[in-house]
C-alpha cells in the first residue's frame, strides 16, 4: 500500500552515500532512480484522494472522477489516470513517456506509464498536486 508518508519517503530519498563519504543525487544513479516502486498508479491516486478531506470521489462512465469545489480535476480509467492541468502545461506534458492526449480536452493528459518507477510516481504526484491546486482555485 502506498501511503502519503511512503510517497514522502520515496521522494525524499534523493541522496545516497558514496564510498568516499560524500553523497550523490540518486537521480544520477540510474539504477536506483529507475527501479520499480511498489503499488500502482491507481493505488497512488486513490490514496492521495483519501488523504485529502476536500476531495470527493465519484463513479463515472469511464471510471472514477476526483472533484474539488465542483470541478473534476483527475480521474482513473482502467490502470491509467487523467489530470486536468492548464493547456500549455498539458501540451508540454504530452512529450513525457507514458502520456497521451486525453479525450477530455486540451487541458487534460492521460497517463499510462509503461514502468511504475520513481520517475512515474513523481510525475503522478506532481500532476495530482497541480491539478488539485488549480481546481481548488476555481471553486
Amino acid at each position: 500500500m502506498i501511503t502519503t508518508k511512503r510517497i514522502g519517503r520515496i521522494l525524499s530519498q534523493s541522496r545516497r552515500p558514496r564510498d568516499d563519504g560524500r553523497t550523490d543525487d540518486i537521480a544520477a544513479g540510474e539504477e536506483e532512480a529507475t527501479a520499480l516502486v511498489s503499488g500502482s498508479l491507481t493505488t497512488l491516486i486513490e490514496e492521495l484522494a483519501a488523504a485529502d478531506p476536500d476531495v470527493q470521489r465519484r463513479l463515472a462512465a469511464q471510471g472514477t472522477e476526483f472533484v474539488i469545489g465542483g470541478t473534476v480535476f483527475a480521474g482513473i480509467q482502467g490502470d491509467g489516470a487523467s489530470f486536468r492541468l492548464r493547456p500549455e502545461v498539458a501540451a508540454a506534458a504530452r512529450g513525457t513517456p507514458g502520456v497521451r492526449p486525453s479525450s477530455l480536452g486540451a487541458a487534460w493528459v492521460a497517463f499510462h506509464p509503461a514502468r511504475w518507477d520513481r520517475f512515474a510516481l513523481d510525475r503522478a504526484v506532481a500532476w495530482w498536486q497541480f491539478a488539485r491546486r488549480l481546481a481548488g482555485s476555481r471553486g
